[in-house]
């Protein structure tokens, strides 16, 4: 392994021409007119052939002006994308001369051309491409508030158009905002000649406190100052970053502090995506970041810091979630009183308490899982919440489920597991339907083979599962949308699976909730909503 690892610093060779100003003034807005350096720039991925072993590797290539580059091989596949954070990342150095751009140990040899990486003595290949994040362009759902469009400025404080239709840096919301989730889209200039700070700086201040850095940090370690780092709190769960001038996205789900007069009694807490990655996931905030706004009681507006550098912004929309906002569109499926539309054994399954409540003991167990099935409707794409109690035992929510042809209420299909313990809450188990599909913490692509592949973490299990109230009320909230799956509990994604096997996924299915087989155990559900949405 380790002598492969060093072949893929060995020599690369590319067809270069050096671009018209010197390296030091390069600053290329307009993708057009970036020159041969951004050609060889940017991601490779594929397979190579390890040990006899076909296995996934990934590769960022960094302009650093001057026809020199940096190179990073990631194991596993590239960040968010099969390379988790403190995996093996290797780098190396090199530059063009004569046309040609090579990197050496002296020993091996690889070469890229017409935007392939091959290695001499080595089967398999990367290829370039180009990441899209999976939000850009994402509409404003219904509800929300428009405050870039590209066509006027006017939403912000010293706004002002650039390159016809892009928000310039160095401006600020006029309205002020409390709990919201925020989408942007953000452009770094290609800078290959400049380091650290000075490479596309600017910032998104949240309520003008807290910031996350924007930075052309490809290729870079994922530092709590670099891109998608809240400066002097936390850095990313990994670096996201594509390259420069490429269209990048931030996804925000924003909970301010909370205040007692000017006692600060909650932190702020963040879930913040880049490029569709989760690098913070219900990150606390401890304390206000250095500058804008202190840290302080009530709304306020967001800033797009200006540091000198020419990002710019566009398709910026957020929904304020206020009380307001809270309801809408979500349809309750428990009464609180009855057991209209659910479906299970009477011998277990009752309400109590305003709860739909499933209980065996030792003079009445379940031989096997047992489920109460909601028989109102079947659901596609969707959101639920509810929320749980468990005393003893393992339960979950199944969804896009199917009924075991012969047996009564026995059901097959995803769950979002839950349990006493401390082994499954919030994993995505497939019951008669896969096994685990993403144990907790990660983010999961399942193939045609029928078996996941962690992508991504998505922090700490062992802190998501201190975040679980044991014998008390747990929030859980289910997000299907196309084959993307997301669980969450109290606030933190504990799971998440792209399922691209198109022989077994599910697109629909029935609801239900599970009674575990073993020993005694009595779980509970309470304000059970469902909010249906397009694909």
């Amino acid at each position: 392994m380790r002598r492969l690892l060093m072949s893929l610093f060995c020599l690369f060779v590319v067809a270069s021409t050096t671009l018209v100003r010197a390296a030091d003034e390069v600053l290329v807005t307009d993708p057009a007119l970036t020159g041969a350096d951004y050609d060889v720039q940017g991601e490779y991925a594929g397979k190579l052939d390890v040990d006899g072993e076909s296995q996934p590797f990934g590769a960022q290539v960094i302009a650093l002006g001057d026809s020199k580059f940096d190179i990073v091989v990631y194991v596993g596949g590239l960040p968010g994308r099969g390379w988790l954070k403190g995996g093996k990342r290797e780098k190396a150095t090199g530059e063009t001369k004569e046309g040609l751009t090579t990197f050496s140990n002296g020993e091996h040899h690889a070469t890229i051309q017409d935007g392939v990486l091959t290695i001499d003595g080595v089967d398999g290949e990367l290829k370039k491409i180009v990441r899209k994040s999976p939000t850009l362009g994402a509409k404003p759902p219904k509800g929300a508030t428009v405050l870039f469009d590209g066509s006027s400025a006017e939403n912000f404080i010293h706004g002002h158009l650039t390159m016809k239709n892009l928000l310039a840096a160095g401006c600020e919301t006029k309205e002020k905002f409390g709990d919201h989730t925020l989408h942007l889209e953000f452009r770094t200039p290609f800078k290959p000649a400049a380091r650290g700070q000075a490479r596309g700086n600017s910032g998104v201040y949240l309520q003008n406190r807290y910031e996350c850095q924007v930075l052309d940090s490809f290729g870079l370690e994922g530092k709590n100052n670099e891109c998608g780092g809240i400066y002097s709190i936390s850095e990313p769960l990994v670096n996201a970053c594509f390259p420069p001038l490429t269209w990048q996205t931030y996804d925000i789900e924003f909970t301010a502090a909370r205040y007692e007069g000017d006692k600060k009694i909650k932190n702020a807490r963040a879930t913040i995506r880049q490029n569709g990655i989760v690098i913070h996931n219900n990150l606390e905030l401890t304390h206000g970041t250095p500058g804008k706004n202190k840290e302080g009681a009530g709304p306020d507006g967001f800033y797009l810091q200006g540091h000198g550098n020419p990002v710019v912004y566009r398709n910026i929309w957020i929904i304020k979630n206020d009380a307001r906002t809270a309801d809408a569109g979500w349809k309750s499926l428990f009464d609180g009183k009855t057991l209209k539309n659910w479906d299970g054994n009477p011998k277990f399954w009752s309400v109590v308490d305003g709860c739909i409540t499933g209980q065996t003991t030792k003079e009445n167990p379940t031989k096997g899982n047992t489920f109460i099935i909601y028989r109102g409707e079947e659901f596609g794409d969707f959101e639920l919440k509810l929320q749980y109690k468990i005393v003893n035992g393992n339960s979950g929510i199944q969804y896009r489920s199917f009924e075991v042809e012969g047996s009564k209420w026995v059901v097959g299909g995803y769950q979002a597991d839950f349990e006493a313990g401390t082994r499954y809450s919030g994993i995505n188990y497939g019951e008669r339907f896969r096994g685990i599909l993403a144990d907790r913490s990660q983010r999961t692509v399942i193939g045609n083979n029928h078996k996941p592949r962690v992508i991504a973490s998505l922090g700490d299990s062992d802190a998501m599962q201190k975040n679980i109230k044991s014998e008390d009320w747990n929030d859980y909230h289910i997000i299907a949308h196309g084959n993307h799956l997301i669980h969450k509990i109290n606030g933190t994604i504990t799971s998440e699976v792209e399922d691209e096997d198109k022989e077994t996924r599910r697109s629909t299915g029935i609801l239900a909730l599970q009674l575990h087989a073993g020993p005694a155990m009595t779980v509970q559900f309470r304000h059970i909503r469902v909010k249906t949405c397009g694909k």
